[in-house]
């Protein structure tokens, strides 16, 4: 079990790096990786944060989730768990500023089958949080 673990991370960690490389090219200098924050005790690490406008920051957050092999009833739990990450993250960067924050997560691929796709833009738009797939 361990090797897989091990396997699927470093296929997220190959990922974030190639998004992250991808927005360096297109942004330049105006956004921060791997930003370290805290909140009630917690810590974590924002993946990408764009904070050049005087007015709005933007988390984004990259997961590696292949949403066709997430069990059907479980897909919901999945996605608010990452929301509710990107939520602390939220709380976090607002403690510290008063701007306005866009949160968003991408994922390599849109799930296969539409249902699923429709169901995941239905949970994070009941949210307000944006989700985009790289394949897409």
């Amino acid at each position: 079990m361990t090797h897989k673990i091990n396997e699927y991370a470093k296929r997220g960690k190959a990922f974030e790096r190639e998004l992250e490389n991808k927005w360096s090219a297109s942004q330049g200098d105006v956004i921060q990786r791997e930003v370290s924050v805290s909140n009630e005790g917690r810590k974590g690490r924002i993946d990408i944060l764009i904070d050049e406008d005087p007015d709005i920051a933007l988390i984004l957050e990259v997961k590696s989730t292949d949403w066709d092999k997430i069990k059907r009833g479980r897909l919901r739990e999945y996605a608010l768990r990452h929301l509710r990450q990107l939520h602390r993250y939220v709380d976090a960067v607002m403690k510290t500023s008063s701007k306005t924050i866009t949160i968003a997560i991408t994922y390599p691929r849109r799930p296969r089958k539409e249902d699923r796709y429709r169901e995941l833009m239905a949970i994070f738009d009941e949210i307000g949080a944006s989700i985009s797939f790289e394949d897409d």
